[in-house]
């Protein structure tokens, strides 16, 4: 009786990052299925830790204090966005791009634990997430994470004709003329970027990465259908984190690779 109420009271006091994670999972797992079908899987790879790693040089370099997350997150945020933006003109040259991903994601670890090594001061932030901690949430930034991801996939299940369409028919430009296309097509960097900078100073690299690639690893030929795909995919995301972290508070260890572990 004494555990169940000692579990109790940790789960309350975790619930908020709780919820968080949940709403993270929520938005990275299908997202993941997305990329996958898209055959941008090594996006998921790369690109978390290299927002990781943009963060800890920003920290690093005290151009961002460490209590202003916010702003971190959004400078983080527009250097993603134009390292997205210039990777199909990149691929262009090298066309390969698994080797454009794997450069970008050597890149991200090594500014990550470069800086670490380098100093603490500012960074503990960004060590607890590498060490698979959850960033804590207010209340506030809550409604806002879950604002975001609902405005996210209402606009993605509203548009959900020419999100599919844009998916598997990029270069289609048969496409192009229909009403909304254009919206969604400048959407999509907006809303995947998002979401991997968040996940990846919220909860981590290893667990943003966990969260995109391994429910589609278990999904992708057992589905028919792309709407049932992703939803099984959503649904592997949230039972498994809700699980992980479950386990965390159970164990006393830090929740990421635990719901990472739950993933497999």
């Amino acid at each position: 009786m004494e555990f169940l109420t000692e579990y109790w009271e940790v789960f309350l006091f975790s619930l908020i990052p709780l919820l968080g994670t949940l709403i993270l999972a929520w938005w990275l797992s299908p997202l993941g299925g997305l990329l996958t079908v898209k055959n941008e899987i090594f996006a998921a790879v790369a690109l978390p830790n290299l927002a990781h790693g943009i963060a800890s040089l920003l920290l690093f370099l005290q151009i961002i204090p460490g209590e202003k997350e916010t702003f971190l997150i959004v400078v983080t945020m527009f250097f993603m966005l134009v390292v997205d933006l210039l990777i199909p003109k990149i691929n262009e040259k090298f066309h390969m791009p698994e080797l454009v991903y794997g450069g970008l994601f050597v890149c991200g670890n090594t500014a990550t634990l470069l800086t670490l090594s380098l100093s603490w001061q500012g960074s503990s932030q960004i060590k607890n997430t590498f060490s698979g901690e959850i960033m804590a949430f207010s209340n506030s930034e809550l409604l806002i994470l879950f604002s975001l991801a609902f405005i996210c996939w209402s606009s993605f299940y509203f548009f959900r004709g020419y999100l599919f369409h844009i998916t598997l028919n990029e270069r289609d430009r048969r496409f192009s003329k229909l009403p909304g296309y254009k919206l969604m097509f400048f959407l999509i960097p907006w809303f995947k970027i998002s979401a991997i900078t968040l996940g990846s100073i919220i909860c981590g690299p290893l667990l943003t990465t966990s969260l995109l690639i391994v429910p589609s690893l278990f999904s992708v030929r057992k589905t028919a259908g792309i709407e049932r795909y992703l939803l099984r995919i959503t649904v592997i995301g949230l039972f498994s984190t809700f699980l992980g972290f479950n386990l965390a508070i159970l164990l006393d260890y830090p929740p990421a690779p635990l719901i990472s572990f739950s993933l497999i």
